[in-house]
């Protein structure tokens, strides 16, 4: 049985830049947009990579006909408004709440807590190939502990085996699958530790389901958005930033420690340019590592912008730092775009 418990903040990745600001506070929303800020550290429980499961992917319980790879008929399907770049793998989503369970506590919507035994999973595919299965699963009461688990599927498709060191070029791909070390790093951010399901990242008809089927403590007015308003630019490169590099780059990821640079979205409602994702990069020096630029964001000056430049390179210097060996096309024109508007 493969058994490994990661404490939270022992990790320590570089980031784009190191110069300390001031960090804008979230603003305060009304009809369960997010009364509390999110821009300070708080305990986000343990985090284990196996919490003693079975080592099969089949035993999990979190497909309804394992062999046709169908959903458990209580799954919530769903999909995300910004997607994580994994090299251009498809990926399938789905959640599983326990049985009775309370509601996701959603009171504060810039963090969603989960009821323990909530099951979060993601299924990706390359090439056309079942490669790799996630599983986030709160195990823990009171003091919440959230297993992490990774399967990685065999050659020849049937079922697919927990691993903590992770895999290269699965099933004959260029996929390359996470340690547990690193998806403790960039979970260890998120209080719920769930990426994804979120008031941000879902979209408003989900939103809505959700609230109907009484699925959330805070019912969401139906109609209700979330995330940065303003220039289409801004809002489409924020929502890339906060997608692929909030997780780490913010208060409590494992980045937050030593550089004040905050790419996650605010849930409420704000103005794009008050998001912290623009105040903490637009025309801020790089003190780090800016892989040759002196900005992290200079306006109409990609060359010199430290984000751009990370983004569209792999190898030394490159962002994000794991789970990635190709450079994201769109990813690094939507900010290139952004930089250029500005």
């Amino acid at each position: 049985m493969l058994q490994l418990l990661f404490v939270l903040g022992v990790l320590v990745v570089a980031g784009c830049g190191d110069q300390h600001q001031t960090r804008p506070d979230a603003p305060g929303g009304q009809g369960g947009k997010g009364d509390a800020p999110i821009d300070a550290p708080v305990d986000a429980g343990a985090v284990s990579t196996d919490a003693g499961d079975p080592n099969l992917l089949s035993m999990q319980g979190v497909y309804g006909d394992f062999t046709n790879r169908t959903l458990p008929s209580d799954a919530i399907p769903y999909t995300v408004n910004y997607d994580l770049w994994a090299d251009g793998a498809t990926k399938r989503r789905w959640l599983i709440l326990p049985p009775g369970s309370a509601p996701i506590d959603n009171s504060n919507q810039d963090r969603w807590i989960f009821p323990e035994g909530t099951r979060v999973v993601k299924e990706f595919t390359r090439d056309g190939l079942l490669v790799e299965t996630r599983i986030v699963e709160r195990v823990g009461g009171t003091s919440p502990t959230y297993s992490l688990r990774t399967y990685v599927w065999r050659a020849d498709g049937v079922d697919a085996d927990l691993t903590v060191d992770g895999a290269t070029n699965v099933r004959g791909t260029a996929h390359v699958a996470p340690t547990g070390a690193q998806c403790t790093a960039c979970h260890q951010g998120e209080v719920g530790k769930v990426l994804g399901f979120s008031a941000v990242q879902l979209s408003t008809a989900m939103l809505t389901m959700l609230s109907s089927t009484n699925k959330l403590s805070v019912p969401i007015p139906a109609g209700t958005t979330f995330g940065p308003t303003g220039a289409t630019a801004t809002v489409e490169a924020l929502g890339y930033l906060h997608g692929n590099c909030g997780h780490c780059h913010n208060p409590n990821g494992i980045a937050g420690s030593f550089i004040n640079m905050n790419l996650k979205l605010h849930a409420a409602s704000t103005a794009a340019t008050q998001e912290p994702g623009y105040l903490t990069t637009v025309n801020a020096n790089v003190q780090f590592n800016g892989a040759g630029a002196t900005k992290r964001v200079e306006p109409m000056n990609p060359a010199n912008s430290a984000v751009l430049k990370r983004l569209s390179i792999r190898g030394t210097n490159q962002m994000p730092l794991i789970a990635t060996e190709t450079v994201d096309a769109t990813g690094v024109t939507t900010v290139t775009t952004w930089i250029n508007s500005l």
